[in-house]
């Protein structure tokens, strides 16, 4: 799924289950998916999200339990 375009959210471009999806979302959740949009490590995430590194770590965990990322392969 892809939710930013350029640092801008195309919510609008997602099909009705991505915006169902999206909007299930925490904000810290919408946080992690759109910074993993730009291929940031987790040091990265953290540092932009003002989240600490375990728990972008959990929260990633828990993004790819309930299929809204992929692991990287």
């Amino acid at each position: 799924m892809k939710f930013t375009d350029k640092g801008r959210r195309v919510r609008d471009k997602l099909s009705e289950r991505e915006k169902k999806v999206f909007q299930s979302l925490t904000e810290e959740e919408r946080l992690i998916v759109e910074a993993l949009e730009g291929s940031l490590s987790i040091e990265e995430i953290s540092s932009r999200c003002h989240i600490p590194v375990s728990k972008v770590t959990e929260m990633i965990h828990d993004l790819e339990e309930k299929g809204v990322i992929k692991p990287s392969q």
